[in-house]
């Protein structure tokens, strides 16, 4: 009866057919799924921008995100008209669809926040540099300072943005001192001289100012060392 059995069930497997591959049906679902990916890439620009304004008004980034997602409701409708077939597409195909649009979305807001289309970044501030000079205008060797002693000191700052940045935006404030306009140095430095300050262990603060020529500013408060510190 084992024997019989085994037989059987040989005979039950060896009828056992793989379904015929319906390649003419397997082209038109790819063709269709291209098409309405293709769909997906061409309207997310036209919401991207559409972000871009909403969140120029606003200046709210989840405004214009929302607003750019609001496309999403126009995907099935445009396939529609063009008579695309999306019976097939399903749950996984649709998900697909509109992440390609979010991407695509995304992609084209941000290439639109920055120049030449926009600039919506402060100016930064890179490095500052803390130079000690002698009553000759002579760099004084870090060895050679005396605490207690005053010295000349010259802070440089290198300030970029995006754009251009407004020469006479560019001022400083030194400890209690008052706010004064920076004079600009070469390439994107900008400096000032503060005379007779006093070389101490307790940090003195420092404030910079700066404006681009979008409208874009900032203010960086930083505390300084005099003599800077060892790193």
């Amino acid at each position: 009866m084992a024997k019989r059995r085994k037989k059987e069930e040989k005979e039950e497997e060896t009828d056992f057919e793989m379904p015929e591959f319906d390649r003419e049906k397997y082209m038109r679902d790819q063709i269709a799924e291209g098409k309405t990916t293709l769909i997906s890439v061409a309207v997310a620009p036209a919401f991207a921008v559409v972000s871009f304004l909403v969140f120029d008004i606003t200046g709210e980034w989840a405004v214009g995100l929302l607003a750019g997602m609001l496309g999403l409701a126009f995907l099935k409708p445009i396939y529609q008209i063009l008579k695309m077939d999306i019976s097939e597409m399903g749950t996984k195909g649709w998900l697909k669809n509109f992440g390609v649009y979010f991407m695509t979305l995304l992609a084209v807001w941000i290439l639109l926040m920055n120049p030449p289309f926009g600039d919506y970044a402060d100016p930064r501030v890179n490095e500052i540099e803390v130079w000690l000079l002698d009553d000759e205008g002579e760099l004084v060797d870090q060895d050679n300072i005396t605490m207690g002693a005053e010295y000349n000191v010259t802070f440089r700052a290198k300030i970029t943005s995006n754009t251009e940045i407004k020469e006479e935006s560019v001022h400083i404030t030194f400890d209690e001192g008052e706010r004064i306009r920076m004079n600009k140095d070469e390439g994107h430095y900008y400096t000032m001289t503060y005379e007779g300050v006093i070389a101490r262990r307790e940090p003195y603060s420092l404030r910079l100012e700066m404006e681009d020529i979008s409208g874009n500013s900032n203010t960086v408060l930083q505390d300084v060392y005099i003599p800077p510190q060892e790193e």
